[in-house]
């Protein structure tokens, strides 16, 4: 999950302290808009915040990220500065000359590390200015500090599936009629999220007994995690 990360040396990776891995954002999904016409930087950047529940959205150039700002209002635009049309401080300006976008997050992406690019980024409007190459963890912790958002970690996540389901932290049993168990799987082999967590949600109404299982479902579905979907639909019982 880096763009562009530099080498790394074994004594700087010893004596840099080892980070948590961030695996959900607690609460409503986020809209961020990606303005950058490079589909690669756009391809990983929504690698990076779609498995988080971040709803994501794509602009190749200044006019076209102008242009989804305005009909789409996200929570925060990710723009670099180097792009066709209308350059990214351009984009800034204009949506901070208007009082419907004087609040709006915007963090400007810039290949270039200087400071002066930095203070003129903040001149423009920017909430903050991200150089390339970055971390993931050094995104989040500015889209945590600007959009208050409560980050979930990997360990925390162990933590609750122990209070849930014991201290063995496995799925609680339960055993599936023949049908829905099929629906499932074969929801799961298409990797078709969507109908998943919509079927997930519809045996636990049927059923109070399949709550703590569909919820597990969704919990899944939301990462996008189709493979330990599958697992867990394997180990589960079904009715002959």
């Amino acid at each position: 999950f880096d763009l562009d990360l530099p080498a790394v040396s074994t004594l700087e990776t010893r004596q840099e302290p080892r980070k948590r891995n961030v695996i959900a954002v607690k609460g409503d999904k986020r809209t961020v808009l990606i303005a950058d016409d490079r589909i690669d930087n756009r391809d990983l950047l929504r690698d990076m915040l779609v498995p988080l529940s971040f709803k994501v959205y794509e602009a190749d150039d200044g006019q076209s990220c102008l242009n989804q700002t305005i009909a789409l209002h996200p929570d925060v635009l990710l723009v670099d500065l180097r792009m066709p049309i209308m350059r990214g401080e351009e984009v800034i300006q204009r949506l901070r000359a208007t009082k419907e976008f004087r609040d709006l997050v915007i963090i400007a992406i810039s290949a270039s590390a200087f400071e002066h690019d930095r203070e003129r980024c903040i001149a423009a409007g920017a909430d903050d200015f991200l150089p390339k190459p970055f971390r993931l963890s050094t995104l989040l912790d500015l889209l945590s500090c600007h959009l208050e958002l409560e980050l979930v970690y990997e360990q925390q996540e162990l933590e609750i599936k122990k209070i849930k389901h014991g201290p063995s932290g496995e799925f609680e049993p339960v055993i599936l009629p023949t049908d829905h168990w099929n629906t499932l799987a074969e929801f799961a082999r298409r990797g078709d999220i969507k109908n998943l967590r919509a079927y997930a949600d519809q045996i636990a109404r049927l059923d109070g007994r399949y709550t703590t299982f569909a919820e597990e479902l969704r919990t899944l579905a939301e990462r996008f995690q189709v493979k330990k979907i599958r697992q867990m639909l394997s180990m589960t019982q079904h009715e002959p």
